[in-house]
């Protein structure tokens, strides 16, 4: 079966010099500049051709472009993040990216103390993402097969709240298309959730054999040592009807979250999650940002927050990460829970 034809592949980002790529950061650095702060940022473009053949007539081509920016902006006491990606090279403003960024740091400025504990809680699509990153590990069929995936003994149960959708779409233009796996085998879209609902994990030709079903095309590339069984690679978190100004006008007290980071998963069956957040941190009370606070510590099932899920917003980041791309939105979750603060 061929695999879908659906372009990924941009000229000019295959073909975008260093020059370039220089002068779209320094948009960001010189809007930062101009508020007193200081920037760094990275711009990533190029593209890839993948070629799967074998003697049984599998054969399937694909080329593909990849661009990718990030900025951090820092004043003497808090920092600003912003990142975007794409296929094509108009993927990345950097307009947008600079002013988002110099937004937060400056909103961010001279950051308080909160008590640890349990609170309500409105994510940027960048931790939003990271849900999905960390949900992603255990949506292989190999894991679901050893029973270390949470959709393991789960298929058909409430997980999440009713607004949750996850999709792993490789055919869908708005996110970063790959038509088919490191077998050759065309990509299926797979809903993963549906509605709160666990669904399916994904499959490759081993696991799909194993288990009496036809493969989604979610090959993962094998290594000298071992078969890393399949995975999810182009993951979509559906968008709702909502945006981050009206979360926070309908939260009487809870946090605005940029993103987490250096997340680690504890506990694979629930998605027990430790880490922290970075780049932006902020207490909202009676409907409006009340200040920014320090960093907090948190150790947090996924699925848990993910069923505590009020409102998911419309719009979508798009951003590359590893050898996976996740699309998605903002979310307001009604329950996260803080175990301290970083110093």
């Amino acid at each position: 079966v061929a695999a879908p034809d659906v372009n990924s592949f941009d000229e000019a980002t295959a073909n975008c010099a260093p020059e370039e790529r220089a002068k779209r950061v320094g948009v960001a650095c010189r809007l930062a500049a101009e508020s007193g702060y200081i920037a760094a940022g990275s711009m990533t473009t190029g593209s890839s051709e993948i070629l799967v053949a074998n003697s049984r007539g599998v054969w399937a081509r694909r080329r593909s472009s990849i661009a990718d920016g990030s900025t951090v902006v820092m004043s003497p006491s808090s920092s600003g993040w912003a990142q975007s990606s794409g296929w094509r090279l108009d993927s990345v403003d950097w307009a947008e990216l600079g002013a988002e960024a110099v937004h937060k740091a400056r909103l961010g400025r001279n950051p308080g103390e909160i008590e640890p504990g349990t609170y309500r809680v409105i994510l940027d699509p960048y931790a939003s993402a990271d849900l999905l990153e960390m949900l992603s590990e255990g949506m292989g069929a190999l894991a679901f097969e050893e029973e270390r995936s949470w959709l393991a003994g789960r298929i058909g149960q409430k997980l999440m709240a009713d607004a949750v959708t996850i999709v792993d779409n490789g055919l869908d233009p708005g996110g970063i298309p790959s038509t088919f796996d490191y077998e050759g085998a065309p990509r299926q879209v797979v809903r993963v959730v549906d509605h709160g609902v666990a669904v399916s994990p994904v499959y490759d030709s081993l696991t799909a054999a194993r288990a009496g079903r036809a493969s989604t095309g979610h090959a993962t590339a094998p290594t000298a040592t071992e078969r890393p069984g399949p995975a999810p690679a182009n993951l979509f978190l559906e968008p709702g009807s909502s945006n981050v100004d009206a979360m926070i006008r309908s939260t009487s007290e809870g946090l605005y979250i940029t993103r987490f980071w250096y997340t680690r998963i504890t506990h694979p069956r629930d998605v027990v999650v430790t880490g922290m957040t970075r780049d932006g941190t902020f207490i909202i009370r009676d409907g409006v940002i009340a200040g920014a606070v320090k960093s907090l510590r948190f150790t947090q099932s996924y699925l848990d927050a993910l069923r505590s899920t009020e409102a998911v917003g419309s719009r979508v980041r798009v951003l590359r990460w590893g050898s996976g791309a996740f699309v998605a939105p903002a979310l307001k979750l009604g329950a996260f829970r803080f175990s301290s603060a970083t110093r």
